[in-house]
């Protein structure tokens, strides 16, 4: 996970497919739309950082956890409800970055990130 949060806080390219994701974006879930994911990668157990873009390369990180946790699509479900939760309590209810979407390619993500 250091790795993949090093290369987003120097600029470096990320991977759509492998470092970070909009969780609504593969099959275009408008319930996940706007909702996050950096990934980390093995060796070590994958773990997965939500949290939602407050602006173009202002990530706001919601919560942790390891990528065993989510066996079904219910489990997802409330992890985002979660997460939404807990941006609403950091930032008073204000809108999270929702546009474009759904992110499909990296110039979209870049969208995003800001690079």
């Amino acid at each position: 996970m250091r790795l993949v949060l090093a290369r987003y806080v120097k600029g470096a390219q990320l991977n759509i497919n492998r470092d970070i994701k909009e969780l609504g974006s593969k099959n275009a879930n408008p319930k996940m739309r706007g909702f996050w994911e950096f990934r980390s990668h093995p060796p070590r157990e994958e773990t997965r950082l939500f949290g939602f873009f407050a602006r173009t390369g202002a990530f706001v990180a919601t919560d942790f956890q390891p990528r065993g946790k989510f066996t079904s699509q219910a489990v997802w479900d409330a992890q985002r409800v979660n997460c939404k939760a807990r941006w609403d309590a950091l930032t008073n209810g204000a809108p999270f970055a929702v546009v474009p979407w759904p992110v499909t390619t990296k110039d979209q993500l870049n969208t995003y990130i800001g690079i």
